[in-house]
């Protein structure tokens, strides 16, 4: 009964001490300060006033040793480092109460001999009972140990106190537990937003380091409560930690590189070479820490939070909090915190390098632009002449005959035509003329010396064109002409000689930069780079919407030009034939009439007169083979029609070429453009001497003077282009190379080229796709990967 009655009277008196003396503010303020230590301590010195006890110490799991606790002095409120106890049984009280986890009575400290060092903080002569509390988490985590005192003054602790003190602990590791738990949670919530507004920093303020830093500073400052905060950078060369971004207590971010700490020195310096995070409790009693910082400031470190920065594993920093301003250490939580924070920081640091590298490549590729577009412009004198000629110069005869092979023209006669085409074509008030002139002249200056794919073959392309023009100029719209004229012109820009899959065997940069249609792709790049130089920009006269479907034109038709996609383009039109519905009238008709109407321009040179094509010929041949002998060089067996060992199967490789490959194109283009006829005219006539000659076994290389031996100038020709590009550090242009619409892969056996060229049109396809089978399986079989020109 007098039991019951104790119990009774001391829950009277708790509860009447939580009323009185705790308001639900305060509780609120207590749970929500999240720091164990202070909570300890609110409730050590509730528990001492509702017991009447003359004293109290708290005692707290010490954070880097969980065998350990560290008193924690209710005056100073500070660790005292000197008085560090076990948690073992037999030792004190309170280590015996960390141990088991369970209360520990001490009735009478002078005469119970079960702990050999009896109490360690305080004069033990004046006390006379102990009563010790652990502290737990719902986790079944020791929180601390609270130890209550009575001096010889008052009666000692009995059993019957245990009874509301065990309900109250527990309560209050509850409380904690439920405090820690919501302190998180805002922790999360306090994370979230600041994620939110770093992503926003990322996207918009890349560019400014020190602005993204800040922020992330000050915030990870308000979250771990701190009174400074301070980022160290890493100065690998110096070996050296420099003071970059640091804060004095207000929300301004300074920079200074003045603070400098020896890698290794001092806690940061510890920090980065460990790489690991330090909590440290009392700065001063800790050997690490330096304090010739504090001397030269006046400012007094009491403790401090150290975590490193790292980018993909490697310490790039240190970020450091100072001063705990709420509670009397940083937590363990404050360092979750500040872990996450060092993560943040490091990516900013890592994005916004990635940003300045960029941005540096930026300018340097600026600087080689502009060096580029000064060397590729035209000369003004060069400008002015060309104009000058335009104005005095005649018509060049048969300008609109298809079968005009611009053979005889000079050097200095080719942007001359190119000028009068566009403007007999659209009218001489479609282009300025001085603009017309610097475009094309610099166009010219892009085509590279190669011995088929320079600038004289883009005036031949331009010209099929133009004759195409000429006999629908109505069928097209006026922006339609303009814009398949600058496709034809500039669809070779800046051609290698070399074929699309040479350039991806390669790995080439223009390789990596565009996965399909790699040379076409670049030559439409070079023709908009040019367009938009001041004093080249030719559309300058249209609106912003018609110069958006110029631009588009111009690159469906030079990519059009892949031969790699020409059954493709020439099935879908075959289909709007068959069925029918094919209307030059519509739009959408054009547009997939554009991609055949540009692949027939491009090989309209073998449609020329026989003696005119003979001339051309050597010329396309040589850049194969000089292909076929770059492909032996690095270890790789080159495709039979560019191997220069095999001149002798010429006639076998063109009728397999013309019949099979460019014969169905011009078939198709005639069925829709009637006009056109005298290319698939001569395409057949050129066939039928193909024919002849294979039949009669005439000795065609000797006749015709084709080279067997590499061409030692063109080859010498190509270096010095070569070494003239790197001189002057333009990287873009690297050696690539396109598709190839003279030949393409569909080279086989001679057994199977002579069974070709007799099938006819309507078993052509099937053909192509047997032959596509064989050479696959031939390629996988192969050791080393073939360039197949496409």
């Amino acid at each position: 009964m007098a039991y019951r009655s104790r119990s009774c009277e001391y829950q009277n008196e708790a509860n009447t001490f939580f009323i009185k003396e705790i308001s639900t503010e305060e509780l609120i303020s207590i749970i929500e300060s999240g720091d164990t230590a202070d909570i300890l301590q609110k409730f050590g010195s509730l528990l001492k006033n509702v017991t009447s006890s003359d004293s109290f110490v708290v005692y707290l799991k010490k954070k880097d040793n969980d065998n350990e606790l560290v008193v924690h002095d209710s005056e100073s409120k500070c660790k005292d480092f000197n008085s560090v106890i076990p948690i073992i049984d037999g030792d004190t009280a309170a280590g015996e109460a960390a141990a088991t986890l369970e209360n520990v009575l001490v009735e009478n400290l002078q005469t119970d001999y079960r702990f050999s060092r009896g109490v360690i903080f305080g004069n033990e002569n004046n006390i006379l009972s102990l009563l010790c509390l652990p502290v737990i988490h719902p986790k079944y985590k020791l929180l601390g140990v609270i130890e209550l005192r009575r001096n010889k003054t008052k009666k000692p602790f009995k059993i019957t106190d245990f009874e509301y003190l065990t309900t109250l602990t527990a309560f209050l590791g509850i409380w904690i537990g439920q405090s820690l738990a919501m302190e998180n949670m805002k922790r999360q919530y306090e994370l979230s937003d600041f994620m939110l507004e770093f992503t926003g920093l990322l996207l918009n303020d890349l560019g400014v380091v020190r602005k993204i830093i800040s922020k992330i500073l000050l915030h990870a400052r308000r979250l771990v409560d701190a009174d400074r905060t301070t980022l160290f950078m890493l100065d690998n060369e110096k070996q050296e930690l420099i003071a970059e971004y640091f804060s004095e207590g207000g929300d301004m971010i300074k920079y200074n590189k003045e603070i400098r700490v020896p890698l290794g020195k001092g806690i940061a310096g510890y920090v980065a070479i460990t790489g690991s995070t330090v909590n440290a409790i009392d700065c001063y009693s800790d050997p690490r820490f330096l304090s010739t910082v504090d001397n030269k400031t006046g400012y007094l470190t009491k403790n401090l939070l150290c975590s490193a920065v790292k980018t993909e594993g490697n310490v790039v920093g240190v970020l450091q909090m100072i001063n705990k301003k709420s509670g009397i250490c940083f937590t363990e939580y404050d360092q979750e915190a500040m872990e996450k924070f060092a993560k943040y920081c490091a990516l900013a640091l890592h994005y916004s390098k990635l940003f300045q590298e960029t941005k540096e490549r930026k300018e340097r590729l600026n600087v080689v632009l502009d060096m580029f577009f000064f060397h590729c412009s035209a000369a003004e004198k060069d400008v002015e002449e060309l104009y000058n000629t335009l104005q005095k110069s005649p018509l060049i005869p048969g300008l609109d005959e298809f079968m005009n092979s611009l053979l005889d023209l000079t050097e200095e006669d080719l942007p001359l035509i190119l000028v009068q085409m566009v403007e007999t074509l659209l009218g001489k008030n479609t282009f300025s003329t001085e603009k017309l002139c610097r475009f094309i002249l610099a166009v010219k200056k892009n085509y590279r010396p190669v011995p088929y794919h320079n600038f004289w073959h883009a005036v031949s392309v331009t010209h099929c064109m133009y004759c195409i023009l000429s006999c629908y100029h109505k069928q097209f719209t006026q922006l339609e002409c303009e814009a398949l004229l600058v496709a034809a012109v500039c669809h070779d820009i800046d051609h290698r000689g070399l074929n699309n899959r040479f350039m991806e065997f390669t790995q080439s940069p223009l390789a990596a930069l565009y996965n399909v249609s790699v040379m076409e792709q670049h030559h439409y790049q070079v023709t908009v780079s040019i367009l938009q130089q001041n004093g080249h920009d030719i559309f300058s006269n249209h609106s912003n919407e018609e110069y958006t479907k110029i631009l588009h034109i111009i690159k469906d038709a030079i990519l059009g030009t892949d031969f790699a996609f020409y059954v493709k383009h020439n099935d879908k039109l075959k289909r709007l034939l068959d069925t029918g519905t094919f209307d030059l009238t519509k739009q959408d008709c054009r547009n997939t009439l554009i991609p055949v109407m540009m692949t027939c321009c491009d090989l309209a040179s073998n449609c020329k007169v026989w003696e005119d094509y003979q001339r051309i010929l050597p010329s396309i041949l040589e850049e194969f083979y000089t292909q076929g002998d770059k492909e032996k060089q690095m270890g790789c067996k080159p495709l039979p029609m560019m191997d220069r060992d095999r001149i002798d199967k010429i006639p076998e490789d063109q009728i397999f070429f013309l019949e099979g490959m460019c014969l169905p194109l011009y078939e198709t283009l005639v069925n829709c453009l009637h006009k056109t006829e005298v290319l698939r005219n001569g395409i057949k006539e050129n066939i039928n001497k193909w024919k002849i000659i294979l039949q009669s076994n005439s000795k065609y290389v000797e006749e015709h003077e084709i080279s067997e031996e590499k061409d030692e100038t063109v080859e010498n020709q190509e270096h010095k282009e070569e070494d003239k590009i790197q001189s002057s550090s333009f990287k873009i242009n690297e050696n690539e190379c396109e598709s190839n619409e003279q030949f393409s892969s569909l080279q086989t056996t001679e057994e199977e080229r002579d069974k070709k060229t007799v099938l006819s049109d309507t078993t052509q396809s099937l053909a192509e796709e047997k032959y596509y089978s064989i050479e696959k399986e031939k390629n996988d079989k192969s050791s080393k990967k073939c360039c197949i020109c496409f």
